[in-house]
């Protein structure tokens, strides 16, 4: 099974809202079992489709969850509200996913960041560098993998490349 077969499977499995729309169920809190704590992460993405899949994949872990379709939005969303974790596409409109991030890293080290892409725009080792803390996961990938490495993060562990292997 590929990772985006994977995807459409998962995203099948997760709560559906009954014909709610994205930005009536954003902010809602899911009601799985993956956080003591709930925390807020902002997911980034201009494809509304894979933003919707993230956003259900995080709230079925129990975090809360606020999106931006690009990353100008993203960048606002950072300096109006606080957040333990960022998530976002690179390839957006506007301002891409690691220009996001970098602008983040000059003023702060946190939220930690996931740097979601098809086409990474330097090779991973460079690019977790510059996101780190954080990850970087090349899309497709499985939702398993988003979930795992977000917890990691969110516990202030390092995660090196997309898997789970804990530094120091």
């Amino acid at each position: 099974m590929t990772p985006m077969e994977a995807w459409t499977m998962a995203f099948a499995l997760l709560p559906q809202t009954d014909g709610e729309s994205e930005e009536a169920i954003h902010k809602a809190g899911g009601g799985g079992s993956g956080a003591q704590i709930p925390t807020r992460v902002l997911v980034a993405d201009d494809d509304s489709f894979f933003r919707s899949i993230v956003t259900k994949v995080v709230t079925s872990v129990g975090h809360f969850v606020d999106t931006a379709k690009d990353g100008v939005e993203a960048w606002d969303a950072l300096h109006s509200e606080r957040y333990d974790l960022l998530v976002t596409d690179h390839l957006m409109p506007r301002l891409t996913g690691l220009d996001l991030i970098l602008r983040l890293r000059a003023e702060s080290p946190s939220p930690p960041c996931i740097l979601m892409s098809a086409d990474l725009p330097r090779p991973a080792p460079v690019l977790r560098k510059l996101v780190h803390p954080g990850a970087v996961l090349e899309k497709p990938f499985f939702h398993t993998q988003l979930v795992e490495i977000m917890n990691r993060l969110l516990l202030g562990q390092t995660v090196i490349g997309g898997t789970s292997q804990v530094n120091g």
